[in-house]
Parts: structure tokens; C-alpha cells; sequence
């Protein structure tokens, strides 16, 4: 679907717009403006590909009797579903015309859903020689509810950006441009007073309404936290959902509880916070690390921690404390993609049992650590990954294409040797609770009858199914803390479009719940 419609997209053509001004270096005279746009589009499984596909973004200057368009174009890297734009651009008064950049006649008819109106988005102002930084544009596609056929757009935009944040991306995607400027970096939009509040609302709606749920981690015995674009948490614990605003406007990777209500998070353009309680109050700690984004956050003893870090073609291992302000790296290993069998896109994961650690790195390679002795090694993985796992019962499993096709192995060695496993090639990687019991999701492409949850309480030797918790769907499985309570999260189709969901259920699949978002932060914000 995504990749029909990209190419639907560039058949509409590219604009008429002036020609395109460089993104690495400020033209004599000129000043630049740096933003992200972040797009929430569940039909695209939370990845953004929207603004990706068509990769530049169009401002307009108002100055001019007749307003004349400039493109930026876009950069990726250390982002995940955010887009960063820059550009070079003559002093004046401009605002976002369009973040596609392209003549959409069809689905972006009367703006659609990439031109926002004049009373969306502030206007800005350019200054020769300096770099101005405005935060991010937020969008929010919200599917049609029958019997209406077209999806509701909202905008939104950080009114107050944050300076640090700015310069971090400035510095790590843009260096060129950054070594240029003769001045400080201006940060923010010209939003006239009258309309403050209304731009405040607007950014805290989309940001409630947020429908991603990123790498679950327990929170108590029972309750699961998950990361969430444009800085937001969601914790779900008994039958209730509630929201933790980070004060980042990136995508959060991964959140993780600690001891007395301390809190790790961190995600896209090295965002690192940290808060001391519960979520109230963070401040930054990823000062130091290098430009990239910060994926799995996990304990591995009381309030010690360890987090994996994708920067460039590497993946960095680090370690430290809750309240830390810099870290240790363990390790940083390059990755390398192999064409004919790797995944495009794959990032590295780590696995974690105990205070041993294995990290993948995309197509086919990983490395083994013990934290405590030092010990480390290569893992081989028998082809390109798709899904790994290392389990209480010290397996490693991986779903690998060797060729065309992807099949289940296992490791008993950590990672040195592999072998065929038994496991059903249409089941996703079982979740463990110890080495005997765990669960998985069973889905056959085009086929609702062979869906199912799958059951094993003797280390994967025999399976049992129970029906899933709604029809269709793609699940990943995860244990709470206790053991006791199973959560699948994951996307369901629903009237065409592809949504985020998640469901619990404690009595071994027999009923399933969902956790619903119902949009209410954790912490009401002060007026």
C-alpha cells in the first residue's frame, strides 16, 4: 500500500517552485530555518512514511507582492518517524506552504492533508546569517468514522521549541550548516498573542491523541509502559491508560520505570531524559552521546541500566545509573547491509537476560557481552534477521532469510552454532516467562482461520491455540512483570485503515482486553 501510493505521489508531479537552495552551507546574504515534522497517520503503521516518501518541504515568503516558494529538502538520519528539514533562504517573513512538496491534485485537493491554512502554523521571520530553529509541525490524520469518507486533519506546532534540542539536531544532522552561521541559533515562531492559546490546545490535542506504542517494558507487577511519538509515554496499568509528557517533541523509542518513581526516556536525535518523579519533572541527560537514537532502555540490577544507541552504520552499547548525566560505553560495533537478503531499515536490538547482553546488528551478524566479565563474542546468525530473541531458557532464536523465504532457528550456545527450529514458521517469536511457559501469535497472510495465540508450557515442545483478541491483526507478545498478565501490542485493520492497539489478558488468553487511550495525561498540565 505505501509503496503504491509513494509512487501515485510522484506521478502527480514535483512544483514549480524556485529552484532548490542548498541544505549544507548558508548562501551569502541569506539566513536558513530548521524544523521536524512529525505526521500521525495510523494507515501508515506509525512510521511516517508520508513525509518520507516526497522528501522535501515547501515555505513561502510573504514579503514579495507575489509569494515565492522555496523547497527544503529533508535528512533521516537519527530519526525514526520524525523528518528534519533545513535550507538556505533569502531574509524575510515566511510561513509552511506545503510538506509534501509535490502538485497532489487527487487526495490533497483544497489542502488535504499536507497544506496547512493560514490559521494553522505561525509565520517566521529569517535573519541573514543566522539559523533560525521552530520546533516541529505536528500532524494528526484521524481515519473517517463511517458514514463520513474523508479522514480530519489537525495541526499543531511547538510554540516554544527547545533550544538544546535545536542545536543537538543542528550540530548532528546539519554540520555544515551549523559551522556557517555567524550568529546565535533563533529559536520559535512569530505566533501573535491572541492566538496562543489556540496553538497550545491544538499541540496538546494531537499529542493526547497520539497512536503509536513503541517496545513495551514492564511497569510494576503488572502495568506496561509504551514509547510514543512526539514525546509521549503511555502507561498502561489495571484497565486504564494514562500519558506522560517526556517535554521532547521526538518520537520516544523506549521508556523504563526504575526504583521510587524514577524514570529513563529515550528515542530519536539522542533524546535521553531522566526524571526523579514519576514522570512530573525531566531534565536532559544525553549530553555527550553521540547524534543518533536511543533504542531499548533496560534494567539490568536496582538502578542499573543499559541502552543501545544507533548512530550512523553503528550500534553503541552503554551503561550507567537512574540520575546519571553521562554514561559508559560497553561497546560500538558497525553494522553492515547485505542487498540480496537484508531487511531495508532494520535497526540493531539487544536482548537482555540477566546482566548478559546480545545485540544485533543488521543483516547478519551480533555480538555477545557479559557485562560482569567483560566476555564477549560474535553471534552468526544463519541469515539476514527479521526477529531475534534471547529467552530465560538461554536460547537464541531468530527469524533469518537465508533466500527469499525467512524460517525459524535456534542457538544453545549463544550464538556461536544454529540449527532448524521447531517453531511454526507463521508464529511470531515467543515471549518467555521462565524456560518452560510461554506465548506467541500465529498469522497466515490472507487467512483469518489460521490466526491464533499459541500456548506452550513445556519450552516449545507441543503448542496450544486460543482464539486472538480480535480477527486479523499483526501481535507482538510480551509478559508483565508478575508472569502472569499476557499483552499483545501491535496494529489491527479496521475499515481499510491499519490502527495501533494493545490487549492484556490474565487468564491465559481465554479473554482479552484492550487498553484503550482515552487521551488523559497521567499528570494534568498546569493552566
Amino acid at each position: 500500500m505505501v509503496r503504491v501510493l509513494a509512487l501515485f505521489l510522484i506521478a502527480c508531479g514535483l512544483p514549480a517552485h524556485a529552484a532548490w537552495q542548498p541544505d549544507n552551507a548558508l548562501q551569502p546574504g541569506e539566513g536558513a530555518v530548521l524544523l521536524t515534522v512529525s505526521v500521525d497517520y495510523p494507515s501508515f503503521a506509525n512510521e511516517n512514511a508520508l513525509p518520507g516518501l516526497i522528501p522535501q518541504l515547501t515555505v513561502e515568503r510573504l514579503d514579495d507582492a507575489k509569494p515565492k516558494q522555496f523547497v527544503l529538502r529533508n535528512r533521516l538520519q537519527g530519526l525514526h518517524t520524525t523528518r528534519a528539514y533545513a535550507g538556505s533562504l533569502p531574509p524575510g517573513r515566511y510561513r509552511v506552504y506545503d510538506i509534501m512538496g509535490s502538485k497532489c491534485r487527487l487526495i490533497c485537493a483544497k489542502g488535504g492533508i499536507s497544506k496547512p491554512g493560514t490559521e494553522h502554523l505561525a509565520e517566521f521571520v529569517i535573519e541573514a546569517g543566522r539559523v533560525r530553529y521552530l520546533g516541529s509541525v505536528l500532524v494528526s490524520v484521524r481515519p473517517p468514522v463511517k458514514p463520513r469518507k474523508t479522514a480530519t486533519v489537525y495541526w499543531g506546532y511547538t510554540r516554544q521549541p527547545d533550544p538544546v534540542a535545536g542545536r543537538r539536531l543542528l550540530d548532528g544532522l546539519y554540520p555544515e550548516l551549523a559551522a556557517a552561521a555567524t550568529g546565535e541559533m533563533l529559536v520559535g515562531w512569530e505566533t501573535p498573542p491572541h492566538a496562543e492559546a489556540t496553538a497550545d490546545a491544538a499541540l496538546d490535542r494531537i499529542r493526547r491523541e497520539t497512536s503509536s506504542l513503541l517496545d513495551p517494558t514492564p511497569y510494576g507487577d503488572s502495568g506496561v509502559q509504551f514509547g510514543g511519538l512526539n514525546g509521549v509515554v503511555k502507561r498502561a496499568s489495571a484497565q486504564s491508560m494514562r500519558l506522560i509528557d517526556t517535554g521532547s517533541v521526538f518520537t520516544i523509542k523506549s521508556a523504563l520505570q526504575g526504583p521510587d518513581g524514577r524514570m529513563l526516556a529515550g528515542g530519536e536525535a539522542s533524546t535521553l531524559r531522566y526524571s526523579s518523579d514519576d514522570g512530573r519533572t525531566w531534565q536532559d541527560v544525553g549530553a555527550g552521546l553521540p547524534y543518533g537514537i536511543v533504542l531499548q532502555i533496560r534494567s539490568i540490577s536496582g538502578d542499573e541500566v543499559v541502552f543501545l544507541l544507533h548512530h550512523g552504520a553503528n550500534a553503541a552499547l552503554y551503561r550507567g545509573r537512574f540520575g546519571d548525566t553521562s554514561w559508559t560505553q560497553v561497546g560500538d560495533w558497525p553494522m553492515e547491509f547485505k542487498f540480496w537478503t537484508g531487511l531495508p531499515g532494520m535497526p540493531p536490538e539487544m536482548q537482555l537476560q540477566g546482566r548478559k547482553v546480545a545485540v544485533t546488528l543488521p543483516s547478519k551478524s551480533g555480538v555477545f557481552v557479559d557485562l560482569d566479565s567483560g566476555e564477549s563474542h560474535a553471534i552468526n546468525p544463519p541469515g539476514s534477521l527479521a526477529m531475534f530473541t534471547y529467552t530465560p531458557d538461554g536460547v537464541m532464536r531468530c527469524i533469518c532469510f537465508r533466500s527469499i523465504a525467512a524460517n525459524p532457528w535456534e542457538s544453545r550456545d549463544l550464538g556461536k552454532t544454529w540449527q532448524d527450529s521447531p517453531f511454526d514458521r507463521w508464529m511470531v517469536l515467543p515471549a518467555f516467562r521462565d524456560a518452560t511457559h510461554a506465548f506467541s501469535y500465529k498469522g497466515a497472510m490472507f487467512n483469518k482461520n489460521k490466526m491464533a495465540v499459541m500456548h506452550t508450557r513445556d519450552g516449545g515442545a507441543t503448542w496450544t491455540e486460543s482464539r486472538p483478541p480480535v480477527p486479523g491483526g499483526w501481535w507482538r507478545p510480551f509478559y508483565a512483570a508478575d508472569g502472569r498478565r499476557m499483552v499483545l501490542s501491535g496494529f489491527v485493520a479496521v475499515d481499510g485503515d491499519i490502527l495501533a492497539r494493545a490487549y492484556w489478558s490474565d487468564d491465559e488468553g481465554a479473554q482479552w482486553t484492550e487498553w484503550v487511550n482515552e487521551g488523559i495525561w497521567l499528570h494534568p498540565k498546569q493552566s
